[in-house]
C-alpha cells in the first residue's frame, strides 16, 4: 500500500508536467499571457507536490508487513544436521513477543532427539545468552516418533522440523549493545552418534512497536504445534502404569504413548491396549526404581492410528481403568436388557412404595374405566416415567460434559433438591387430606384424567433415583460412556422397565377385570396413603440433618407448618380475595424454603468439604502394606445401602469375620458430591450406590459383591480369596 501511493505521487507528477507543456502550447496558440501560463503551472505542480508528500509520509509511518529473517549460524560444528534460525521480526520491539525457531533438516537416516529422548541419546538444547530483563520460553516441539534401535526405543525426529521459542523484549528496550546469541546443541545419530552445535546472533536493530510477526511464520508454528486433545486420566498399580482416555476415536487397532517425563516407563516396553466403545485403556510397565508418587499431570502424546494426539492427564485412584473388562463392559442387547430388567426391579423398591401406594388408587379405577381409556391411562403414566429417565439422563449428560463428576442419584446430593423433593410430597398428603384443591394435587389429579398419572410417572421416576438395584448399575455405567443419543435409548429401556407392572394391568382386560371394583373402602386406602408419604418426608428429612445440619431441618419444619397453617386458614376463609392473599403467602413460603435451606447449606459445604471426602491414599497405604480390604460406598439418602449395612455389614458376625481375618473396613460415603469418589466408582463401571469391593493381597484384582447383600454371601465370597499362599504365610 506505501509503495502503491509513492507510485502514484510519481505518475502524478509525470502526467502533470506532460499536461503543462500542452497547455502551454494550447495557450501560445491563443496569445494568453505568460502570467495565467505560471499560475496554472503553479497550481499543477502544487497539487503533484502534495499528493506526492502524501506518498512520502505514507510509505514511512504505515506498518510494515515483517518478513521472517533466516540467520545463518556464525559458527557450526555440524554435518549431519543442517542448522538454521528463523526470527518472525527482524528486529526488537518494546515489551513485545518476539517468535523464533530453530530449523534442522537431518540427513537421511540420521535423527536427532525429542524432549525425552527415550531409551538414549540427548534433548536438543538451547543456550540464550540475553540480558536478565529479557524473558526466554520453554522449546515447544512437535510430535515424535519412535526410532527403534537394535533392542532400544528412541524418541526423535527425522527430516525436517522446527523446534519453537519465544523471548519477550522489556518495555523500554535496554541499549543493545551486546549481540544476542544463541547457540543450540544437538545429538546426530544413526549407527553412531555426533553431538553438534551451531551458534547464531541475532540483529539489534530496533524496529517500531507495531511491527507484527510474519503472518507465514505464524501460520506454519500454528500447523506444527496444534493437536486434537484427549482428556483422560493415570493411575499406577502393581508397578504398572494404566492410561484411561475417556474419548477417544472408535475401533483404535494401535496406540503408543510419549510421555515427557524421563524415566517414567521403558521406551521399549510392550504398550497394552484396549477399548470399549470410546474409552480407551493402556498399561505400560513403570520403569525400575521410578519415583513414586508420580508428578501431575503427566503430559505426552498419545499417538492413535498413526495420529498424534495431545494429552495432559491427572491422576486418578490406583483402580481408575485397569479391570474394567472385568466389570461388566455389555454389550448393546445385553445393556438394554440388563436396563429393562432393573426398572422392573424399582417398583419393589422401598423408595418407589409411597408413589406406588397411591398408583394402586388408580389401578382399582381401572375396572370402572373403558378399555381404551384404560390403556391410555397406563400409557400416559409410562410417558411421564420415560420422560423423567430421559430428562434425567440429559442432566447427567451434560453435567458430565462441564466436567463435573456426577452419577446415579447425583441430585439428592444437594439440600435444596431433598427440600423440594420434601415439598412435593407434602403437597401430596394436603391432596390426600383434602387440604389442596384437586388441579393443584399430584395425587389426586389422577382421578381427573391424564394429567395425574403423567405427573404421578414423572414423581415416581424421582423417587427411584436414590435406589440402585441389580442389572441397573452395569447398564448405567456402560450408558454414561456413549454418545447421548445412546444414552438416552439405555434410559428409555430402564423407564420402560419400572412402568412395564402397570402397562400390563391396564393394557390387558382380563387382568384389571380381576381388580375390586371401586367403592368407600378407597377413600380408607387413600386416608392409609398418607403414612408411608410421612415416614418418606421424616426419612428425608433425617437425610437433610446428615447433610445440611440440625439448624436447616429445624427451619424446613417451621416452613411446612406455616404452609399447613396457611392451607387451614383458605380453609376457614370464606372470602375470595383473602383466599388469593393467603394463596400468594403460600406460593412465597414454598418459594422461599428452599432458597433459605441452600443460603444455610452454602455456610457449612466448606467446613464439610475439609472433613468429609473418600481417602485414597488410605487405601493405598493399606494396598502397599499387602492387607486384604474391604470398601462399602454407601450414602444416608440410598435405602438400599442402609438395609445392607443393618442386616449384615454391622452384624456381630460379620465384623467378627472381618476382624479374624485382618480385613481393613473403608467407609467411602456419598452422600454429598464427592468428584473423588465418582470417579473412583466410575473405575468399576458404577455410577451410583451402593458399592462393595473387596481386595485380596498380592497382585490380585479387586472382586465387585452384589448390591444386595447378606452375611453368607459375604463370608461366602471373600473366604476363598483369602486361601493365598502369601497370606496364609502371614497369618492374614
Amino acid at each position: 500500500m506505501k509503495r502503491f501511493v509513492f507510485f502514484v505521487g510519481l505518475m502524478h507528477i509525470v502526467i502533470a508536467s506532460a499536461a503543462k507543456q500542452s497547455r502551454d502550447a494550447a495557450m501560445g496558440m491563443t496569445g494568453l499571457p505568460r502570467l495565467l501560463r505560471r499560475l496554472a503551472m503553479t497550481k499543477v505542480l502544487r497539487q503533484s507536490c502534495f499528493v506526492l508528500l502524501l506518498g512520502i509520509f505514507g510509505f514511512s509511518t504505515l506498518p510494515a508487513k515483517a518478513e521472517a529473517l533466516r540467520i545463518t549460524p556464525r559458527v557450526v560444528h555440524a554435518e549431519q544436521v543442517a542448522p538454521t534460525l528463523i526470527a518472525a521480526q527482524a528486529g526488537w520491539s518494546a515489551g513485545a513477543v518476539h517468535h523464533f525457531a530453530l530449523e534442522l533438516t537431518h540427513t537421511p537416516g540420521w535423527h536427532s532427539y525429542w524432549k525425552n529422548p527415550g531409551d538414549s541419546g540427548l534433548p536438543t538444547q538451547l543456550q540464550v545468552d540475553i540480558p536478565s530483563s529479557f524473558t526466554l520460553s520453554r522449546l515447544s516441539w512437535p510430535a515424535p516418533e519412535r526410532l527403534p534401535v537394535a533392542h532400544l526405543v528412541n524418541y526423535g525426529y527425522q527430516g525436517t522440523i522446527r523446534l519453537y521459542f519465544s523471548i519477550t523484549a522489556p518495555s523500554p528496550l535496554p541499549d543493545l549493545t551486546r549481540p544476542i546469541q544463541i547457540k543450540a546443541t544437538w545429538l546426530a545419530c544413526q549407527d553412531i552418534c555426533i553431538p553438534e552445535d551451531a551458534t547464531f546472533v541475532l540483529p539489534a536493530q530496533i524496529v517500531t512497536p507495531n511491527a507484527a510477526p510474519d503472518a507465514d511464520f505464524m501460520e506454519r508454528r500454528k500447523v506444527d504445534l496444534t493437536y486434537p486433545s484427549l482428556s483422560g486420566h493415570f493411575f499406577v498399580q502393581d508397578q504398572t502404569l494404566g492410561v484411561l482416555i475417556a474419548d477417544a476415536p472408535r475401533r483404535v487397532q494401535e496406540g503408543y504413548i510419549f510421555i515427557e517425563s524421563v524415566g517414567v516407563v521403558p521406551p521399549s516396553a510392550a504398550q497394552t491396549l484396549d477399548q470399549r466403545s470410546k474409552t480407551l485403556l493402556m498399561q505400560i510397565p513403570l520403569e525400575e526404581g521410578v519415583n513414586l508418587p508420580l508428578k501431575e499431570p503427566l503430559s505426552g502424546f498419545v499417538m492413535l492410528d498413526g495420529t498424534p494426539y495431545t494429552v495432559s492427564l491427572p491422576q486418578g485412584s490406583p483402580e481408575v481403568g485397569f479391570y474394567r473388562e472385568r466389570f461388566a463392559m455389555l454389550g448393546w442387547p445385553q445393556a438394554w436388557l440388563y436396563a429393562f430388567l432393573g426398572g422392573l426391579i424399582l417398583n419393589i423398591m422401598p423408595c418407589v412404595f409411597p408413589i406406588l401406594s397411591l398408583k394402586a388408587l388408580s389401578i382399582a379405577h381401572l375396572r370402572g374405566k373403558e378399555e381404551r381409556e384404560a390403556r391410555l391411562d397406563g400409557l400416559v403414566y409410562a410417558g411421564g416415567i420415560v420422560l423423567g429417565f430421559v430428562i434425567m439422563a440429559g442432566i447427567m449428560a451434560g453435567l458430565r460434559q462441564t466436567g463435573m463428576a456426577v452419577g446415579w442419584g447425583f441430585q439428592l446430593q444437594e439440600p435444596w433438591f431433598l427440600v423440594t423433593l420434601i415439598l412435593v410430597l407434602f403437597a401430596v398428603i394436603q391432596g390426600l387430606r383434602g387440604k389442596v384443591p384437586v388441579h393443584l394435587s399430584i395425587a389426586v389429579a389422577h382421578h381427573q384424567g391424564y394429567r395425574g398419572a403423567f405427573l404421578t410417572g414423572l414423581l415416581a421416576t424421582v423417587l427411584a433415583s436414590p435406589c440402585s438395584v441389580p442389572f441397573m448399575a452395569p447398564a448405567i455405567g456402560f450408558a454414561l460412556t456413549l454418545p447421548v443419543p445412546n444414552l438416552m435409548m439405555v434410559f428409555v429401556m430402564l423407564g420402560l422397565g419400572m412402568a412395564f407392572p402397570y402397562l400390563m394391568i391396564s393394557m390387558v382386560p382380563a387382568i384389571h377385570r380381576l381388580l375390586p371394583a371401586p367403592g368407600p373402602w378407597m377413600q380408607h386406602v387413600k386416608t392409609l396413603m398418607v403414612y408411608p408419604l410421612l415416614v418418606t418426608i421424616l426419612w428425608l428429612l433425617w437425610v437433610l440433618g446428615q447433610q445440611a445440619g440440625i439448624l436447616v431441618v429445624v427451619m424446613v419444619g417451621f416452613g411446612l407448618l406455616g404452609v399447613a397453617v396457611v392451607l387451614s386458614l383458605i380453609q376457614l376463609s370464606k372470602k375470595q380475595t383473602m383466599k388469593r392473599g393467603l394463596w400468594g403467602m403460600m406460593a412465597g413460603l414454598l418459594l422461599l424454603i428452599p432458597v433459605l435451606a441452600h443460603t444455610m447449606d452454602a455456610n457449612s459445604r466448606d467446613q464439610h468439604a475439609q472433613s468429609q471426602g473418600f481417602a485414597l491414599e488410605t487405601l493405598n497405604a493399606l494396598r502397599a502394606k499387602d492387607q486384604p480390604v474391604f470398601v462399602y460406598a454407601t450414602a444416608d439418602w440410598c435405602i438400599t445401602c442402609k438395609v445392607n449395612e443393618n442386616t449384615t455389614l454391622h452384624r456381630q458376625e460379620v465384623q467378627t469375620f472381618f476382624s479374624d481375618n485382618g480385613i481393613a473396613v473403608l467407609r467411602a460415603d456419598w452422600t454429598r458430591r464427592d468428584d473423588t469418589l465418582t470417579r473412583y466408582l466410575e473405575t468399576f463401571n458404577r455410577t451410583g450406590v451402593p458399592v462393595y469391593i473387596f481386595y485380596p493381597t498380592g497382585d490380585r484384582p479387586p472382586v465387585l459383591l452384589p448390591q444386595i447383600l447378606t452375611p453368607s454371601r459375604v463370608m461366602d465370597t471373600i473366604t476363598p480369596l483369602l486361601k493365598d499362599p502369601a497370606c496364609a504365610a502371614t497369618s492374614c
